[in-house]
């Protein structure tokens, strides 16, 4: 008999524990255990929905539930808003790159006109004393 109440400690016919301190802890833990149940199906649900404006105040009451997912709700719209001006921003971004191109390449021919040889092709050769012009 001793044996049979060191691996038996819970009665099925009546669903309870034997020992009282032992059914009082099974109560706590699981009133522990329903403040948080549902948590978890929160977090398996996608970010879309997670982080939705439904998820962070009451549509019906207008009351704030949960102030940081709501603050996360409206930078969403907010970077939908600035998506739109896109097209906008790369065209300024395209005209700097095309007007800095067109700087670099005037001071490339700057420099290269600068040169011995285009100086040449430009005004021609002169060596000191032209015979044909005699100067």
């Amino acid at each position: 008999q001793t044996r049979y109440w060191q691996t038996h400690n819970y009665d099925p016919v009546v669903g309870r524990y034997y020992d009282i301190e032992k059914e009082d802890e099974y109560h706590k833990q699981k009133d522990a255990l329903e403040t948080v149940q549902g948590s978890c199906q929160v977090a398996r649900l996608p970010p879309s929905i997670q982080y939705s404006e439904g998820s962070g105040y009451n549509i019906l009451s207008h009351s704030v539930k949960d102030e940081q997912k709501l603050a996360l709700a409206s930078g969403v719209g907010n970077r939908a808003m600035k998506s739109k001006k896109g097209p906008v921003i790369e065209a300024e971004i395209r005209e700097r790159a095309e007007e800095l191109d067109r700087l670099v390449e005037t001071r490339t021919m700057a420099r290269i006109s600068n040169t011995a040889p285009a100086r040449e092709r430009e005004q021609g050769r002169h060596h000191g004393y032209d015979m044909i012009t005699n100067e």
